[in-house]
Protein backbone atom coordinates (compact mmCIF):
# COMPACT_ATOMS: atom_id res chain seq x y z
CA UNK A 1 0.00 0.00 0.00
CA UNK A 2 2.82 2.51 0.78
CA UNK A 3 4.08 1.76 -2.81
CA UNK A 4 1.31 2.60 -4.66
CA UNK A 5 1.65 5.72 -2.63
CA UNK A 6 5.19 6.25 -3.30
CA UNK A 7 4.59 5.79 -6.94
CA UNK A 8 1.53 8.41 -6.80
CA UNK A 9 3.82 10.85 -5.32
CA UNK A 10 6.34 10.16 -7.93
CA UNK A 11 3.87 10.69 -10.59
CA UNK A 12 2.77 14.27 -9.25
CA UNK A 13 6.30 14.98 -8.54
CA UNK A 14 6.95 14.18 -12.28
CA UNK A 15 4.20 16.49 -13.13
CA UNK A 16 6.03 19.40 -10.95
CA UNK A 17 9.17 18.74 -13.40
CA UNK A 18 7.03 19.20 -16.81
CA UNK A 19 7.61 15.60 -17.34
CA UNK A 20 4.59 13.36 -17.89
CA UNK A 21 3.05 11.63 -14.81
CA UNK A 22 2.21 8.32 -16.96
CA UNK A 23 6.23 7.95 -17.09
CA UNK A 24 6.57 6.53 -13.57
CA UNK A 25 4.56 3.55 -14.84
CA UNK A 26 7.46 2.26 -17.09
CA UNK A 27 9.87 0.27 -16.29
CA UNK A 28 13.28 1.41 -16.14
CA UNK A 29 12.27 4.31 -18.28
CA UNK A 30 10.64 5.70 -14.98
CA UNK A 31 13.73 5.17 -12.79
CA UNK A 32 15.41 6.85 -15.62
CA UNK A 33 13.42 9.91 -15.38
CA UNK A 34 13.53 10.21 -11.95
CA UNK A 35 17.84 10.10 -11.93
CA UNK A 36 16.98 13.18 -14.79
CA UNK A 37 14.57 15.17 -12.56
CA UNK A 38 16.73 15.29 -9.70
CA UNK A 39 19.78 16.10 -11.94
CA UNK A 40 21.60 12.38 -11.38
CA UNK A 41 21.44 11.19 -14.99
CA UNK A 42 25.07 9.21 -14.53
CA UNK A 43 23.77 7.80 -11.07
CA UNK A 44 21.28 6.14 -13.50
CA UNK A 45 23.80 3.83 -15.46
CA UNK A 46 24.91 2.49 -11.33
CA UNK A 47 21.64 2.05 -10.16
CA UNK A 48 20.97 0.10 -13.74
CA UNK A 49 24.34 -2.26 -13.63
CA UNK A 50 23.48 -3.06 -9.67
CA UNK A 51 19.60 -4.03 -10.50
CA UNK A 52 21.20 -6.56 -12.86
CA UNK A 53 23.83 -7.73 -10.78
CA UNK A 54 21.99 -8.07 -8.25
CA UNK A 55 18.95 -9.60 -9.94
CA UNK A 56 21.34 -11.65 -12.40
CA UNK A 57 23.56 -13.29 -9.72
CA UNK A 58 21.07 -14.07 -7.17
CA UNK A 59 19.11 -16.11 -9.29
CA UNK A 60 22.29 -17.95 -10.24
CA UNK A 61 23.21 -18.38 -6.79
CA UNK A 62 19.86 -19.57 -5.92
CA UNK A 63 19.44 -22.06 -8.67
CA UNK A 64 22.93 -23.36 -8.07
CA UNK A 65 22.91 -23.25 -3.54
CA UNK A 66 19.22 -24.36 -3.23
CA UNK A 67 18.08 -26.41 -6.15
CA UNK A 68 21.62 -28.27 -6.16
CA UNK A 69 20.73 -28.83 -2.14
CA UNK A 70 17.51 -31.21 -2.91
CA UNK A 71 19.55 -32.63 -5.91
CA UNK A 72 22.88 -33.54 -3.69
CA UNK A 73 20.13 -34.86 -0.74
CA UNK A 74 18.25 -36.82 -2.55
CA UNK A 75 21.26 -38.23 -4.54
CA UNK A 76 22.42 -39.26 -1.03
CA UNK A 77 19.49 -40.41 0.16
CA UNK A 78 19.43 -42.65 -3.22
CA UNK A 79 22.70 -44.56 -2.46
CA UNK A 80 21.74 -44.76 1.58
CA UNK A 81 24.17 -42.36 2.66
CA UNK A 82 22.09 -39.38 3.89
CA UNK A 83 23.43 -38.97 7.23
CA UNK A 84 26.27 -36.24 5.87
CA UNK A 85 24.59 -34.84 3.38
CA UNK A 86 24.36 -31.92 4.75
CA UNK A 87 27.16 -30.81 5.56
CA UNK A 88 29.27 -32.62 2.52
CA UNK A 89 26.93 -29.87 0.57
CA UNK A 90 27.54 -26.87 2.67
CA UNK A 91 31.58 -27.39 2.81
CA UNK A 92 31.41 -27.50 -0.80
CA UNK A 93 29.37 -24.87 -1.91
CA UNK A 94 29.69 -22.49 0.21
CA UNK A 95 33.40 -22.02 -1.31
CA UNK A 96 32.10 -21.89 -4.31
CA UNK A 97 29.32 -19.73 -4.17
CA UNK A 98 30.62 -17.34 -1.21
CA UNK A 99 31.86 -15.21 -4.09
CA UNK A 100 28.17 -15.06 -5.50
CA UNK A 101 27.01 -13.93 -2.32
CA UNK A 102 29.79 -11.07 -2.49
CA UNK A 103 28.72 -9.93 -5.74
CA UNK A 104 24.58 -9.91 -4.82
CA UNK A 105 25.45 -7.82 -2.02
CA UNK A 106 27.52 -5.76 -3.78
CA UNK A 107 24.92 -4.86 -6.46
CA UNK A 108 22.16 -4.56 -3.60
CA UNK A 109 24.31 -2.07 -2.34
CA UNK A 110 24.78 0.03 -5.42
CA UNK A 111 20.93 -0.04 -5.33
CA UNK A 112 20.59 1.74 -2.15
CA UNK A 113 23.44 4.20 -2.67
CA UNK A 114 21.76 5.10 -5.65
CA UNK A 115 18.24 5.38 -4.62
CA UNK A 116 19.60 7.44 -1.59
CA UNK A 117 21.51 9.62 -3.78
CA UNK A 118 18.33 10.04 -6.28
CA UNK A 119 15.85 10.63 -3.20
CA UNK A 120 18.80 13.58 -1.68
CA UNK A 121 18.82 15.07 -4.63
CA UNK A 122 15.25 15.53 -5.66
CA UNK A 123 14.34 17.09 -2.27
CA UNK A 124 17.33 19.26 -3.22
CA UNK A 125 15.87 20.49 -6.17
CA UNK A 126 13.06 21.11 -4.37
CA UNK A 127 14.96 23.60 -2.41
CA UNK A 128 14.28 21.72 0.89
CA UNK A 129 16.78 21.53 3.37
CA UNK A 130 19.33 18.79 4.34
CA UNK A 131 17.04 17.49 7.34
CA UNK A 132 14.13 17.11 5.18
CA UNK A 133 16.46 15.22 2.65
CA UNK A 134 17.53 12.67 5.04
CA UNK A 135 14.28 12.30 6.99
CA UNK A 136 12.79 11.74 3.25
CA UNK A 137 15.32 8.90 2.56
CA UNK A 138 14.43 7.09 5.76
CA UNK A 139 10.42 7.73 5.10
CA UNK A 140 10.14 8.34 1.41
CA UNK A 141 6.04 7.44 2.11
CA UNK A 142 5.79 10.33 4.50
CA UNK A 143 7.99 13.55 2.50
CA UNK A 144 7.59 12.49 -1.01
CA UNK A 145 4.10 12.83 -0.55
CA UNK A 146 4.82 16.29 1.17
CA UNK A 147 7.01 16.97 -2.03
CA UNK A 148 3.95 15.73 -4.61
CA UNK A 149 1.15 17.17 -2.89
CA UNK A 150 2.51 20.33 -1.00
CA UNK A 151 3.52 23.83 -2.20
CA UNK A 152 7.34 22.99 -3.18
CA UNK A 153 8.47 24.21 -6.44
CA UNK A 154 10.82 22.66 -8.60
CA UNK A 155 13.84 23.86 -10.16
CA UNK A 156 14.97 25.99 -6.61
CA UNK A 157 17.78 23.49 -6.40
CA UNK A 158 18.02 24.11 -2.39
CA UNK A 159 19.69 27.96 -3.19
CA UNK A 160 16.60 28.02 -0.88
CA UNK A 161 16.27 26.31 2.61
CA UNK A 162 12.75 27.02 3.19
CA UNK A 163 10.13 24.68 4.97
CA UNK A 164 6.81 25.25 3.70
Amino acid sequence: MLSILIEIAWAFIFVKAGEGWWKIFIPFYGDFVKFRVAGKGRWFAAFLAGYIVYNVFLEVWFNIFYFGFWVYILGAVLTGSPGDALADYLAVNLETTGWMLAVVLAGLLTIAVSKIVLCFSVCRKFGKSRAFCVSAVFLPFVFLPYLAFGSAEYGTDGKTDAVS
